[in-house]
């Protein structure tokens, strides 16, 4: 290991949207930056370049989180840096609609491994590492969490139990280890948004889309808030209080 190496983060789901986000925002904030992806390697060679932009090393790394041999797998790719991991972001993620019940079945396991156990298995494989770096964890979790989505149940619930797990991690895992999750609302527009963008916004208190950066920053700031843990910070233009 080289003298004084650079604290490194892990963020999965680097390649695009709020993951890219993060992971340049971290590599500005003095990190570098593990960019895991999955289907998406040119835009996360993309993030990459953005990292390295920054003053930061950047390690690109592949894994499909909805196999628990991958999981497995990326984080060993982390030990073997033998730089440490002061932060672990789990961003990736999957959301579609699944408006019939018996999508609601065949969709279940899937929303649930990649959604909520993967964040799990990834966060306890890298634990000795982070309890070592006095770490912590950030989950990117979702306003819909708490006020569910109609034609989303599967993915609401699995966001719901993301949550949870990040209370009683933070729970679990005090003082040696930090967990807290980021909410989004109206950062960004989904992509079949289309025709509902005003009526989305009309919602909003602060009447736009925060953009990816809103969720990044609040990231960031979690990372450096040493007294914050447990808690669930939404980052949604006052979304929340006009539900």
């Amino acid at each position: 290991m080289t003298d004084n190496p650079s604290p490194l983060a892990l963020v999965t789901g680097a390649g695009i949207r709020l993951g890219q986000a993060s992971a340049i925002q971290l590599a500005k904030a003095g990190y570098d930056i593990l960019v895991h992806y999955n289907s998406s390697r040119q835009p996360a060679l993309e993030t990459a370049a953005a990292v390295e932009q920054a003053g930061r090393k950047a390690h690109l790394v592949q894994a499909d989180l909805s196999q628990e041999s991958e999981i497995r797998k990326l984080a060993d790719q982390v030990l073997s840096l033998d730089q440490g991991l002061k932060v672990l972001v789990n961003n990736a993620s999957i959301f579609y609609p699944t408006p019939q019940p018996e999508q609601w079945v065949e969709h279940w396991d899937r929303f649930q491994m990649v959604n909520l156990k993967s964040p799990f298995l990834l966060s306890m494989h890298c634990l000795p590492l982070l309890k070592q770096e006095k770490g912590c964890i950030v989950n990117i979790v979702d306003i819909w969490a708490r006020f569910p989505l109609r034609r989303h149940l599967p993915y609401s619930v699995a966001k719901s139990g993301l949550e949870a797990l990040t209370k009683s991690m933070a729970l679990e895992l005090a003082p040696d280890v930090r967990v807290n999750g980021v909410s989004p609302g109206a950062a960004l527009p989904p992509p079949n948004a289309g025709d509902n963008m005003d009526k989305m916004l009309s919602q909003v208190p602060m009447g736009r889309f925060g953009g990816a950066d809103s969720i990044a920053d609040t990231v960031v700031f979690l990372t450096g808030a040493d007294y914050i843990t447990g808690q669930i910070v939404a980052v949604d233009g006052g979304r929340t209080v006009n539900l």
